[in-house]
């Protein structure tokens, strides 16, 4: 004697350990039953919405009971899905006392498209083109603990930042600007280009050739490396140095790079400046002033959060592409936190004036 096994696929799309998960779709699964004794014939999935049914498919084409035997369903979600949980795991026994199992259960949850926040200091997107000039779709499975601010509250002064940008929309998708929703369409930039070329000129004999590898001394540093620079070493920035660096290229960054209280590091790029994937926001952040023609986070391969401390200016374009998989339905792939100190800590030479004053 034999029986049937089925059972339902769930959507815990809030992620909540199981308890709050919905009837899902099965539909573009891949759902497979195997085992028992079966002669001439194989078991067969008959889905149907959010449920499915293991029965015998024998050779004549018709549909029986299962034989007393302990079967296997496997479970291939598409892509951009995950399992949260399988309680009843993924086998079942159906013999002359238990026939029928129905209660096998698999649950899954949608994985979001990556987004990032800033916390605190102030954000500016300069493009004229129109459209949707800042974008960060945080997802309605942002909940507490998760905030869906894009600009989130200042640890010190629990105040966020303000959002402009030149022209166009934002989109912030199932969230908003901030708490307190201080955000402007201010028209273009109007201030200086203080880009690669202008820190090479505005700098001049200060600037010393160097061959940028491991942690740098306090100096104004400018990289005679061709082509692209790559730091693969932790830098250590420590409280009282101060360290400018540019580069006539793209920067690779593959490692961590942090600065002290009392201290300041500023690198500035003609090219793009890449933060590499690798970086794991768990050891620590990435620290500092960060100024290029471009800059990015690194691919959307599986990543790790990246979480930056200070100021970065893109005179082009950033490229946000971190992708935490299932992490993305409750936190930011990237975190731009604001550190006023590391402005203030500049040396001198880069904040002296950029005009001079003639009395007539």
């Amino acid at each position: 004697m034999g029986g049937c096994i089925s059972g339902t696929v769930y959507n815990d799309a809030m992620l909540g350990g199981c308890s709050t998960a919905t009837p899902g779709d099965n539909s573009g699964w891949t759902i497979s039953c195997s085992g028992g004794d079966l002669v001439g014939s194989v078991p067969a999935i008959k889905p149907t919405s959010s449920t499915f049914a293991c029965v015998d498919n024998n050779s004549t084409g018709n549909q029986q009971a299962l034989r007393d035997a302990q079967y296997s369903i496997t479970f291939t979600p598409p892509s951009g899905m995950n399992f949260s949980c399988a309680p009843q795991g993924t086998t079942a026994l159906t013999n002359a006392t238990t026939p029928n199992v129905s209660d096998l259960t698999f649950m899954y949850s949608q994985a979001e498209a990556g987004w990032f926040q800033t916390r605190g200091g102030n954000v500016f997107a300069g493009s004229t083109a129109g459209g949707e000039t800042i974008k960060s779709q945080i997802p309605d499975t942002c909940v507490a603990p998760c905030l869906p601010y894009f600009s989130l509250p200042d640890l010190v002064t629990n105040q966020p930042g303000s959002v402009s940008r030149a022209s166009g929309t934002d989109n912030f998708d199932n969230g908003s600007v901030s708490t307190e929703g201080w955000e402007a369409q201010t028209g273009s930039y109007q201030g200086i280009t203080a880009d690669y070329q202008f820190w090479r000129q505005f700098l001049g004999d200060n600037l010393v050739a160097k061959t940028i590898s491991g942690n740098p001394d306090t100096g104004f540093w400018l990289s005679d490396i061709p082509g692209t620079l790559t730091i693969a070493s932790d830098w250590n920035v420590s409280s009282g140095q101060k360290v400018v660096v540019l580069h006539d290229g793209d920067i690779n960054i593959t490692s961590n790079q942090t600065v002290a209280v009392g201290s300041s590091l500023m690198i500035v790029a003609s090219g793009t400046i890449t933060f590499d994937d690798a970086i794991n926001h768990d050891v620590t952040d990435v620290q500092g002033i960060y100024i290029a023609n471009s800059i990015s986070t690194g691919d959307d391969s599986p990543s790790v959060a990246f979480i930056g401390k200070g100021t970065f200016v893109s005179w082009n374009s950033f490229s946000f592409g971190r992708n935490l998989g299932i992490g993305n339905n409750t936190l930011a792939a990237e975190t731009f936190v604001y550190r006023p100190d590391l402005v203030y800590n500049l040396p001198t030479e880069v904040k002296r004036s950029h005009y001079l004053w003639q009395e007539k």
